[in-house]
């Protein structure tokens, strides 16, 4: 391992990841920025994803790789946090991939600035089962720049509407910051986690910089964690995300916890509507989980407290707030059919 000090750590949990790895691993040792560490935590993997890791590790002196048993991203990325040399810490994920000036353009930026937080734009690439990209969509936040943390409120919900808050892998953020105050990420959640690391920062950031580039690309498959919308973990990890918000961002913003309650009713419609994916769900195991959502006191809250922001929201919170598991069930199936006849169309 390069004992010189790296000024980035990079981030990636590994987990099962055998088919793209090498992609994410080769998109990060050929970025033009040169002076960094690459932390690869494999999180249990069963697949050849950790011999991957430790080929990498012997290859490249700038390469670590740690192995722990599975326990979710979240902890693989608090281990790799815990042994980060770098004056910012960046993330990836191990089935994406980066443009090869992404860290030398954020770290330029934050060198010049001296900013605690940095970013940029991604793109949203949909991957066919061989890996080809099928579609691939832009998201480029808005241009800003601040000194004083007020500067930045005033500029959080354009970056909530632009969807680039929530993931951590398009950012890179102070050591120094998230060390004094020890953010970490919250390791009960197995999904959503990154509103529990980003969530936190919000209040504490004075310098930051928005750049509207797209330098990386964020990759969903059939089958893939993204595409998944029921597990019944997946419940107490959204209503989690909306905790952290109200507590945190109260005394801050408060008058963006309606988006953070909105996007916990969107995410309960999503979970309804992932329980009529799959065929194998029986009609009971459906009845059971959409009365615990429904039931759920966060999504009481959000539904009866907060106005909802468009028409779709209007009317999954009418149905929670009233728990008509039959206006929910009506939903998601028409929701799935609308889907199927566009998927027709289109071929």
């Amino acid at each position: 391992m390069n004992h010189e000090e790296p000024i980035i750590s990079i981030i990636v949990p590994v987990y099962n990841a055998e088919q793209y790895l090498n992609r994410c691993v080769l998109s990060v040792v050929n970025q033009t920025l040169e002076n960094f560490e690459l932390i690869l935590v494999d999180d249990g993997s069963n697949d050849r994803s950790a011999q991957i890791c430790d080929e990498w590790a012997e290859k490249d002196g700038r390469v670590s790789a740690i192995h722990q048993a599975n326990g979710g991203s979240a902890k693989a990325r608090n281990a790799g946090l815990r042994i980060a040399r770098g004056q910012y810490i960046g993330f990836a994920d191990g089935d994406d991939w980066l443009e090869p000036n992404m860290f030398q353009t954020m770290i330029e930026c934050a060198c010049k600035h001296d900013s605690d937080l940095v970013i940029v734009g991604h793109y949203d690439d949909l991957q066919g089962l061989d890996g080809e990209v099928l579609k691939e969509t832009s998201r480029v936040p808005q241009s800003f720049s601040s000194e004083t943390n007020g500067e930045y409120k005033a500029y959080f919900p354009k970056l909530l509407k632009e969807s680039c808050f929530f993931q951590v892998w398009d950012k890179i953020y102070r050591r120094e910051l998230i060390e004094r105050h020890h953010v970490r990420f919250d390791e009960s959640m197995p999904v959503g986690q990154d509103a529990s690391f980003n969530i936190p920062l919000a209040p504490l950031v004075d310098r930051v910089d928005v750049l509207p580039i797209p330098l990386y690309h964020y990759s969903s498959r059939e089958g893939s964690m993204s595409s998944v919308t029921f597990k019944e973990s997946y419940l107490q990890s959204r209503v989690r995300a909306f905790e952290w918000a109200e507590q945190i961002l109260s005394d801050w913003y408060p008058q963006t916890i309606r988006f953070f309650a909105n996007e916990c009713i969107d995410q309960m419609g999503k979970l309804v509507e992932g329980l009529y994916k799959k065929q194998e769900y029986t009609r009971a195991y459906r009845d059971v989980q959409i009365k615990k959502i429904v039931s759920n006191k966060i999504v009481q809250k959000c539904a009866h407290m907060y106005p909802p922001s468009n028409l779709r929201n209007r009317f999954l919170a009418f149905a929670f707030k009233h728990r008509n598991i039959i206006l929910l069930k009506l939903y998601a199936r028409g929701i799935l059919s609308a889907k199927k006849v566009r998927h027709v169309l289109k071929k």
